[in-house]
């Protein structure tokens, strides 16, 4: 919903952003863990389900981790 109205710049900015805030947490390493190195398909998540998320994580994930984005001259 929070992207329907962004520019195309905007979401390459947001998409960008969004990325290098899940590699920061220990999900991604975790899932990559699970998939790739052990293919044990069986991740140890944080998380036990979608509703486990607390609001304030979901928050973080979606904000910048820039002042200014690195995409920021993007017309």
């Amino acid at each position: 919903k929070r992207a329907r109205h962004m520019s195309l710049a905007e979401v390459f900015q947001f998409e960008l952003a969004l990325s290098v805030q899940c590699c920061r947490h220990e999900e991604f390493p975790e899932g990559v863990r699970a998939l790739l190195v052990d293919k044990d398909g069986q991740p140890r998540w944080r998380f036990p389900d979608v509703a486990s998320v607390p609001p304030s994580f979901m928050e973080e994930l979606l904000s910048s981790p820039w002042e200014t984005s690195p995409l920021a001259d993007l017309q």
